[in-house]
């Protein structure tokens, strides 16, 4: 794989010319560009962010399906804490590149993520690769066609690898596969959170928890609980402490990303597009 380029140093934080930001949004450009940090590093101390909610997670968060009540974090804070994170780490990585001025600028903030992404990979980290992609695939930043032209082509074949990799097609067929590879015996990695979640809905919708029998008493369904057990069994509870204690922690980086979890970003989704067309208009504005 070819070697991440040379990429960030001097100048401001973010361009001038560009939406207001969340302090941790800001703090965290700062954190990625101006502190020397690699992409190898930044994939680093994202899986242990990751692995610092996921070992927090109990049977009793997933049994209950709290995170789809409206009082979620009351009932599921883990699981809650891990879905927000991922949506609002993935808004401030969308938000930092989308407030770069110009496409060359763009275009390597863009490989910086695949870079990123990629280094994850090797970790095993498929909730921080999906991060990623939620990013770099999403509206604001697919459309942007001259920053996409400026990224060299190892990092577009790098993307596409990954998206199908992460696709939810055949039931995210090839995932299942990634997770299914052990290394050095022991099947280490960081589980994608929607695919688990998804797979307990599906379950949950599928059969009833409950079965009448031919005297019309209500009995617990066997099967189904043979099939939740068989997909708890799945979930890598010991993992995640151990992946927390072979990674050194970067304790500033942590802060800003307890930061950005905390920020609120769902009501600035409509800003972040229009910043998107305002940094490349369609040939149709132009």
């Amino acid at each position: 794989e070819a070697a991440e380029p040379m990429l960030f140093g001097g100048g401001e934080p973010m361009d001038r010319v560009q939406m207001p930001v969340p302090p941790a949004v800001h703090n965290l450009s700062v954190k990625l560009f101006f502190d020397d940090m690699s992409s190898k590093w930044l994939a680093q101390q994202m899986t242990v962010y990751d692995c610092s909610i996921f070992r927090g997670i109990t049977v009793e968060e997933f049994l209950g399906f709290g995170w789809t009540r409206p009082d979620r974090q009351a009932h599921a804070p883990n699981i809650s804490k891990a879905t927000t994170w991922f949506n609002s780490m993935s808004f401030a990585l969308t938000c930092i590149l989308v407030n770069k001025s110009t496409p060359s600028a763009r275009a390597i903030v863009m490989a910086r993520y695949v870079y990123a992404m990629n280094e994850c990979r090797k970790l095993r980290n498929f909730h921080s690769v999906m991060i990623f992609l939620s990013c770099l695939n999403s509206a604001s930043v697919a459309r942007l066609k001259l920053s996409w032209q400026a990224v060299p082509s190892q990092c577009v074949e790098l993307l596409r690898k990954h998206t199908e990799m992460m696709s939810h097609l055949g039931g995210f067929k090839e995932y299942r596969k990634a997770i299914a590879t052990k290394v050095r015996s022991k099947n280490t990695y960081v589980p994608h959170m929607g695919v688990m979640l998804s797979d307990l809905v599906h379950l949950n919708d599928k059969s009833p928890t409950f079965r009448t029998d031919g005297n019309g008493r209500k009995q617990v369904s066997v099967s189904k609980m043979m099939e939740l057990s068989a997909l708890l069994r799945k979930w890598p509870w010991s993992a995640f402490s151990r992946i927390c204690n072979s990674i050194l922690g970067d304790e500033d980086l942590l802060d800003v990303f307890d930061a950005v979890t905390r920020s609120d970003t769902e009501s600035m989704e409509d800003m972040l597009w229009e910043r998107s067309i305002s940094a490349e208009k369609t040939a149709a504005q132009v």
